[in-house]
């Protein structure tokens, strides 16, 4: 199945890459894809990682106490709706990713995000390098459902425009 079949006999130069670059164009499905990873990764755990010397910390109520060479993985899952990270954390809200609306971009507490709160891709060396890939990759499938369904609407009425 090619694009012109998907597309009918529409232009497909909305489908350039500077347009499906992240907040580019489409600011919303910026914060919907966000929202969709964070409710769904496409990855459970992170990649396993080593301690390199002794440490100990208090997670909740408990200490917990890590040995050199010990492994460990992050339940991406779990950190993406830890409650006092995210005002009702199973619930699918766009709005949480945009700064203008304070009641669902802070913590319940209305405080700043912990940074690793949000890590659908990871961060640092450890980063998923297919990110950039994965965000285009979904604009151009929503553009050509868009093209190829022109009489699609949104329910919504302060998503039209």
């Amino acid at each position: 199945m090619t694009f012109d079949c998907l597309l009918g006999e529409e232009d497909l130069s909305s489908l350039v890459y500077r347009n499906l670059q992240p907040d580019t164009e489409m600011p919303f499905f910026s914060r919907v894809f966000m929202e969709s990873v964070r409710l769904q990764p496409g990855i459970m755990y992170s990649t396993p990682h080593v301690i390199k010397k002794r440490f100990t910390t208090i997670i909740g109520k408990k200490k917990l106490e890590m040995m050199p060479r010990s492994v460990f993985m992050l339940n991406l899952f779990e950190i993406h709706r830890d409650p006092d990270q995210w005002s009702e954390p199973d619930k699918f809200k766009p709005e949480r990713f945009d700064p203008d609306l304070s009641e669902y971009h802070t913590t319940p507490r209305h405080k700043k995000r912990k940074p690793y709160s949000f890590s659908p891709f990871f961060v640092g060396t450890r980063m998923c390098t297919g990110r950039p890939f994965a965000e285009m990759t979904s604009k151009a499938i929503v553009n050509m459902f868009v093209v190829a369904f022109p009489d699609l609407e949104f329910v919504d009425e302060k998503f039209k425009n």
